[in-house]
């Protein structure tokens, strides 16, 4: 004969049984198949990042995770970098525009010039 304190801990161990084999069996039937999470997974990042996880092109998804945490680092640094490279000082570069701005300005001191040689002649 059993007393009701185990009876009580064998209907407490049939209810943790039961919920833990109902959670199971939920989980099971909520995780997506390996090859739709595989084709979502790059989708979760920004656009850089999955179009390079997808250019890797790995078979599984584990192997798609370690791929992911390399591609990140390199994309960190190369945005840094490029930040980096912003903020460097400019050097002084003629560019097209500046060239063409000096050539007008030439031309406009040649023409005052002129203008001021003509006006000095006597008449």
């Amino acid at each position: 004969m059993t007393t009701p304190r185990e009876d009580q801990t064998k209907k407490s161990r049939t209810i943790v049984l039961d919920l833990t084999m109902c959670t199971m069996e939920y989980q099971s039937t909520l995780d997506p198949p390996p090859s739709l999470a595989l084709i979502k997974f790059p989708d979760r990042f920004d656009t850089d990042m999955a179009f390079q996880l997808r250019e890797r092109n790995q078979p599984t998804l584990d192997d798609m995770q370690s791929v992911a945490v390399s591609v990140e680092a390199n994309l960190l640094a190369k945005r840094a970098r490029v930040r980096n490279e912003r903020r460097a000082p400019l050097k002084d570069e003629a560019t097209p525009f500046d060239l063409k701005m000096d050539a007008l300005a030439k031309g406009m001191e040649k023409l005052m010039d002129r203008m001021e040689n003509i006006e000095r002649k006597p008449h």
